[in-house]
């Protein structure tokens, strides 16, 4: 809560028109390359071919099976073209997918690969209002909420084109932020949305980085040291933090079996041979983590930045490269 509300205070939140930023509508991949889908609606609604104006209507007692066909995207027996939107054709009511509720409208497209995503097209706070109760606890203090509602806002119109070649902004994973849709929202966090509405975080008129994390360690890492080809940011310095120690991800420890963790390199290009023999770290940068790992396997000796080891593990099982040590298990 403090580093969030230390940020806040120093960068100072602005109106986002200040900063050029117009009122934006997001775009989340909610479902990404999936087999099928369901759609339906608590009330009316419609499908529309967005590059025909084709309409379908239907009741809130349909539920449509959606999947891609050679044709375009099948729906209930019916072939339409992609992409298709799906709307609410009542205020207040809203559209559902996968049993979960969305706000504003869903698209579907038909993907190469055969299958389907379906992404939620909705206006920024609206998006918020399904973010902040995964990102924050709705029972934190007021305050924090409205610093959280700050971040988030400024981390999504900052980073609209990180998914721009999949046709969407951003993803509903923690590769962006955790998105839930209506059902994930909450009433204090919504107020948080809504008392902030416009506000974003800008240094020298640009929107400023804004990344934020379950627990720092102990001491915040400088972006150069935490991300490979990252350049030192002025605003984002490496500071030590009393309040992280109470968290529940402050200690951590992980369990990673072999073969994943060379299908792991394989896929990110690292050529490690089986067996591996063992991973140590080396060296550790200013903030107190490790600044390489090196991999001993079958085939010699590999050396990787250890934000990039983090990345290729998975950094929901490596949750830090504040690394105290790396053994193998027995069996392991």
């Amino acid at each position: 809560m403090n580093l969030v509300l230390a940020f806040f205070l120093i960068l100072g939140a602005v109106p986002a028109a200040a900063s050029g930023i117009p009122e934006s509508i997001i775009r989340v991949g909610v479902l990404e390359k999936a087999g099928s889908a369901n759609i339906g609606a608590e009330g009316k609604f419609a499908l529309f071919e967005l590059n025909t104006g084709r309409k379908l209507a239907y009741s809130g007692k349909d539920i449509l099976l959606v999947k891609a066909d050679s044709r375009g995207i099948l729906i209930s027996g019916k072939v339409l073209a992609s992409p298709v939107r799906a709307s609410s054709l009542e205020k207040g009511k809203f559209l559902r997918l996968n049993g979960r509720r969305y706000r504003d409208s869903l698209i579907i497209r038909k993907e190469k690969e055969g299958n389907v995503t379906v992404i939620n097209e909705l206006g920024i706070d609206g998006y918020l209002y399904g973010i902040l109760p995964r990102e924050i606890g709705p029972d934190w203090p007021e305050e924090s909420l409205k610093a959280q509602a700050v971040v988030s806002r400024t981390f999504a119109l900052r980073n609209l084109s990180r998914h721009e070649s999949a046709g969407y902004n951003l993803c509903a994973r923690d590769h962006c932020q955790v998105y839930g849709g209506l059902d994930g929202e909450a009433p204090e966090t919504n107020r948080a949305v809504d008392a902030t509405h416009h506000a974003v975080l800008a240094w020298k008129g640009s929107l400023a980085n804004t990344f934020f994390f379950a627990n720092c360690g102990g001491r915040t890492a400088d972006p150069a040291d935490a991300w490979e080809g990252s350049e030192s940011i002025p605003y984002l310095r490496s500071v030590r933090c009393r309040f992280c120690r109470n968290g529940r991800h402050f200690r951590w420890d992980a369990v990673v079996d072999e073969r994943t963790l060379l299908q792991s390199f394989d896929r990110a290009g690292v050529g490690i041979e089986r067996p591996i023999r063992s991973i140590k770290t080396s060296g550790t940068t200013h903030s107190g983590r490790a600044a390489s790992v090196v991999i001993r396997h079958a085939g010699g000796e590999v050396r990787l930045r250890a934000g990039r080891f983090r990345m290729i593990a998975g950094p929901a099982v490596v949750r830090s490269t504040m690394i105290s040590g790396v053994r193998r298990t027995k069996g392991g």
